[in-house]
Parts: structure tokens; C-alpha cells; sequence
């Protein structure tokens, strides 16, 4: 096939290849920019004298229908949800959604897998030579040793991300002589400018982006096996993923300390993908893989999806987390790492209450997820999308989450003050579940709390908020109700309904308390919660807003029938008793001590033992 083949409607032949490098020499490194980048004989040699076929070694290898493929050669793709056209030459900025994910997924290049698979399945090199076009007009302006047209071009992930689509690019279009001199020149130029931005110390990140690094540069060094560098990078990637992955996660728990459910789910597929490259896998990494995939299963709810902790999405759970999942019942303790879970059927508690750094960080201390009675009752926010606007601020707000404010401030999420977890205690007993956590972020306040949890799945939820402090403070606790909830103010509680929900609120109106709903406002943002990218969806939140310095907050959240109360009736060194109440009389005498290994024994107080 000729060079001319390349371009969708000739663009490329103007360029290619002595109009393609003059395009490139317009464009200047400028001070402190890239070292110019150059590739000898032996480098071209050795690329050409590659095995072919290549791999196809990338992050991710979809599957296509013939009408997908079509649409792509017609230059016609989804990026970031979006239909798009891309075609020679590609306007590089373009950004439709005026969104951050839509311009790092244009970037990251994985939109061009049909292409790549058209090729891949039935040796269609018009597909190839597509890709091919996209790839060099991107290099056009995007040039290995000069300024891209964005500097997230070069940013860490999605850099990482993109390399290995590239690079098979470039060697399976050597291997169909799709490329001349020059333009192998250039783009085996490109892709050394990856290898050398994905090595750089100075811009690794520790984070679940140091991962996709990582993984990107030892698929790179796969691909690009006959270069002088891949040994080097090969074995970089492999050792910084593993040094990485157990810097950010308990190795005897297995959750990914990045405060969010969907982030636990990416970086344990993340973690497959890594160990199915050759040379990755390693003992200790197939072992934190399996109870990272365990504690995904711990995640799903009863209805298929996860609590939205964090930026997350409204995601199923993946299909090897249903499997782990299958006998899941009890409770999941991860202390250090600040999350805690209950699980019996039909019936769901999450806590999550941890502090570990700003990546993903909500304002939401001891917040919760629960399902019950065959439906999501309490909700996180999720993430709407990653634009600093009054949007992402209220998703990320204490507002938008079930948790206790003081003095309307809100709790640190930038990386100051990380105090780890915030799960101190758990335990079971006679059908009943507690859990109890602090939430260090207002001690600076002068405020101690510490949130209490007890739950009977099918019958009811009590909290205790336990406040000491010196002077007086203004505390709120919020509720945030999952939509189709039904929240009526009834006198000094609340009544929950909708779809055969029969279920109420009750509190010990400590602190001269005050409730107050919202449902779907939008100027300030309040009542709503987000599924998917860009999506309010109006549900209640109540605020119950209480005034005083000691105090304990009761809220007993019935899930069925006769609302009950609880009364504390002492928290000291010898334990904590609970009574629940149904119509003034006793329902359950509770007696949470702390037993032989720190965990709590909840035990039934008779009569005679009071």
C-alpha cells in the first residue's frame, strides 16, 4: 500500500514526509523544554527487523461489531461518551463536553482500539492505515521534542495510557510497509519521548497514576522489545508498580487507600492486567490481588452496585467480584485502612471513615451506605465529574454526605491533617452488628466525636453521636436519602416510604433539634446525588442541626414497622449499654464490652443483670 494510502481524504500526502518534518520543525522546544530526540540506523534496523506479527499488548483490547468498525473508518469514535469525528487533521483541543476527562481520554488514544481490532482479526489494513494517520498527525502536533498543543498530553497517566496503543501501531504498520523512513523515524522518535516521560523520577507519582505508569511502560518495553531501552524500562515498571501498590494499600487488608469504592475496583483490575504481562507477576502480587478482589466483593450491594464512597460512579460490581462475593456474610473489618462492612442477605452497612492523603478525598468522615428491605435507604454523592466548579465542590462538600458538622466548617481534604483511619472498633453478636469510629478533622475544633453504630439487619440502624467538648458548638448531622426514598417530617422524626417502605426516624432531640429537608435544589446545591458523569438525580436530605458542647445524638432509623427509640444509658470503661425502644417499652437490652481481642461483644441484658 502507498504512503498516500495513509491519509483519510490525502491529508497526510501534502505532509508526508518532507511537509510532515518541516511541520514539525515550526514547532520549537523553547527553554527547559525536551532534549531533542534522535534515533540512528541501528534503532530503525532493529525495529524493522522486529518479529511480525506484533502483540497486541495494550491496556485494554476491546471486541467490536462490524457497524462499530464501519463508524471508525469513517472516522467516527466515542470518546468519553461522546461522538466524535477525527480525522486528518485532528484538531488536538477539540472539547465538546468543555470537561478534563473529555480531553484526557482524546489523549489517551484507547478510542482507536475498533481500528486496531479490525486489523488485529481479520488483517484489514485500511483499518491499520487509519490508525496510522491518526498517529502521525498526532505526532505532527504533538512532536517528540517540542511543545504539545496541551501540556496534559504529556501528563503521567495519560502518557502511559496511550504509549502502548501507539507503539503497536507503529510496529504493525513497519510490518505491513505502511511507513516510510521518516515516518518510522518519527514515530519511533514519539515513543521514546514516552519511555523517557514515563521513567522521569521527578514526575512519578505514588498514586494509583504511578501504577498506570508503570504498567504503561512495561507494556512499551513488550512492544518495543528491540530498542536499547526496553530492557531498562521493563524492569523500572516492575519494580515501581510493586513498591507503589504496597505503599498504598494494607497488605493484610487489601483496600486501596484512596478513600473511593470505583477507585478500589480500577487499581485491582489494574493490578490483573499488570500481572498478566510476562515478567510482572510475582507471589506477593497475586496474593494482594486476591484479597483486593475479596474486599471488591465486599463492596457490592445487594442490588449488583457499589456505595458511591468517594469519586465514584454507580458501577456494578465486575463479574470476578460476583464470584468472591457469593459467600460473603458477617462483617469485614479493615481497621487500618478505614472501612467497615456488614452484609447479610437482602441487607447492607458500609462505613467509611480515613484520611490518607487528597487523592479523591471527600469531606466525609464516618459517612455510610445502607440497603435494606429489598432498596437503597442512605446514599453517598458519587463524583459528577472532575471540573472545579460549584459542582465538584458540592459533591465533595460535607453537605453531600451523612456525616456530623461543627460550626458549619468543613473537614480538610487536601492533604493536610491525614490522620489514617477512623475505624476503631467492631463487633457482633445476638443478630446485631456495631461498628465505632472517630473523626479527628474537629479536634482542631475543640470537639471530640466518636460515631457509634448498631445495627439488627431487617429491623433497624441506630447511631450515636458522642460530642465532648468545652465550649458550645453548633452541630449538624446529615441523612442523605437515596432517591425514591419517600422523607416526611413527622413530629419529631421522620416517616420513610415508597414501594412498600414502612420505616421512620427517631431521635433523642438532644440539643434543642432542629430538622430540615431538601430535595433536588439547585441554587445552592443541596437534595441531589450524581450516578454516572454529569448527573443530578433529586433525592432528600434531611439535616438535623443540634446546639451544645457534651453531647450524645441518638438517631434510630426503623427499617420496618413500629418506629423505635434508643436511650444510652451509659458509655464508660465498662462497656456501653444500649436499650431500644419499641412503644416505651424495652425491644432489645444491649451490652457492647470490649472482649479478648479488642473487638466488641455485644451481649443481651436481662432483667436479673440489670
Amino acid at each position: 500500500m502507498s504512503t498516500g494510502r495513509l491519509a483519510l481524504g490525502g491529508a497526510l500526502v501534502a505532509l508526508a514526509p518532507a511537509g510532515l518534518l518541516g511541520l514539525l520543525g515550526c514547532v520549537g522546544t523553547g527553554e527547559g523544554g525536551p532534549e531533542p530526540i534522535t534515533v540512528g540506523d541501528a534503532e530503525l534496523a532493529a525495529l524493522d527487523a522486529a518479529s511480525c506479527p506484533p502483540r497486541y499488548e495494550v491496556l485494554r483490547a476491546g471486541r467490536f461489531g462490524a457497524s462499530e468498525v464501519a463508524r471508525a473508518k469513517r472516522g467516527e469514535f466515542t470518546v468519553n461518551g461522546e461522538r466524535v469525528e477525527l480525522e486528518s487533521p485532528v484538531d488536538w483541543t477539540m472539547n465538546p463536553q468543555r470537561a478534563r476527562s473529555f480531553a484526557h481520554n482524546l489523549f489517551k488514544f484507547q478510542w482507536v482500539d475498533p481500528l486496531l481490532y479490525a486489523y488485529r482479526t481479520t488483517g484489514d489494513t485500511e483499518a491499520l492505515a487509519a490508525a496510522a494517520d491518526l498517529a502521525l498527525d498526532f505526532a505532527a502536533v504533538n512532536p517528540p521534542d517540542g511543545d504539545p498543543v496541551d501540556p496534559d498530553v504529556w501528563d503521567d497517566k495519560r502518557t502511559g495510557d496511550r504509549g502502548p496503543y501507539l507503539a503497536y501501531i507503529l510496529r504493525a504498520a513497519t510490518c505491513e510497509g505502511l511507513l516510510d523512513r521518516e515516518q518510522r523515524e518519527l514515530l519511533l522518535r514519539l515513543m521514546i519521548r514516552h519511555g523517557d516521560t514515563l521513567s522521569d523520577p521527578d514526575a512519578y507519582k505514588q498514586t494509583n497514576h504511578g501504577l498506570f505508569v508503570d504498567l504503561g511502560l512495561t507494556l512499551l518495553a513488550r512492544q518495543l522489545v528491540s530498542q536499547p531501552q526496553a530492557a531498562e524500562w521493563a524492569a523500572l515498571g516492575q519494580s515501581r508498580f510493586a513498591e507503589t501498590l504496597l505503599a498504598r494499600v494494607v497488605a493484610d487488608e487489601g483496600f486501596w487507600l484512596e478513600h473511593s469504592s470505583g477507585y478500589q475496583i480500577l487499581v485491582t483490575r489494574t493490578l490483573g492486567r499488570f500481572l498478566e504481562v510476562p515478567g510482572n507477576s510475582t507471589p506477593e502480587l497475586v496474593d494482594l490481588q486476591r484479597r483486593m478482589q475479596d474486599v471488591v466483593g465486599w463492596l457490592g450491594e445487594p442490588d449488583g452496585a457499589i456505595p458511591q464512597f468517594g469519586d465514584s460512579d454507580l458501577k456494578q460490581l465486575p463479574q470476578f467480584a460476583r464470584q468472591r462475593a457469593r459467600d460473603d456474610r458477617g462483617i469485614l473489618e479493615l481497621d487500618d485502612s478505614g472501612l467497615a462492612v456488614v452484609k447479610e442477605p437482602g441487607a447492607y452497612l458500609a462505613v467509611l471513615a480515613s484520611y490518607f492523603s487528597d487523592a479523591h478525598k471527600h469531606a466525609d468522615a464516618l459517612t455510610f451506605d445502607l440497603f435494606d428491605r429489598g432498596r437503597r435507604l442512605i446514599t453517598d454523592t458519587g463524583l459528577y465529574h472532575k471540573d472545579k466548579d460549584e459542582n465538584f465542590a458540592f459533591a465533595h462538600a460535607t453537605r453531600a454526605h451523612s456525616v456530623l458538622t461543627v460550626d458549619g466548617e468543613e473537614f480538610p481534604r487536601d492533604g493536610s491533617g491525614t490522620y489514617g483511619s477512623g475505624i476503631t472498633q467492631t463487633g457482633k453478636g445476638h443478630g446485631f452488628y456495631a461498628i465505632l469510629g472517630r473523626n479527628p478533622a474537629v479536634e482542631d475544633q475543640g470537639v471530640e466525636h466518636q460515631r457509634l453504630f448498631v445495627y439488627e439487619p431487617g429491623r433497624v440502624l441506630v447511631i450515636i453521636d458522642r460530642l465532648r467538648a468545652e465550649e458550645q458548638h453548633r452541630y449538624a448531622r446529615f441523612l442523605q436519602f437515596a432517591p425514591g426514598v419517600e422523607v416526611r417530617v413527622r413530629g419529631a422524626g421522620l416517616l420513610l416510604s415508597g414501594g412498600g417502605l414502612r420505616g421512620a426516624v427517631r431521635t433523642n432531640g438532644a440539643g434543642r433539634e432542629r430538622i430540615e429537608l431538601a430535595r433536588g435544589e439547585r441554587d445552592p446545591l443541596r437534595g441531589q446525588t450524581s450516578p454516572d458523569f454529569r448527573r443530578w438525580v433529586p433525592r432528600t436530605t434531611a439535616r438535623l442541626r443540634s446546639k451544645g458542647s457534651d453531647l450524645d445524638l441518638i438517631t434510630a432509623i426503623t427499617l420496618d414497622g413500629t418506629p423505635l427509640e434508643a436511650v444510652l444509658r451509659s458509655w464508660d470503661e465498662d462497656g456501653i449499654r444500649l436499650d431500644i425502644l419499641r412503644k416505651g417499652s424495652a425491644y432489645r437490652r444491649l451490652q457492647l464490652s470490649e472482649g479478648s481481642e479488642g473487638d466488641f461483644e455485644i451481649g443481651i441484658v436481662r432483667r436479673a443483670d440489670r
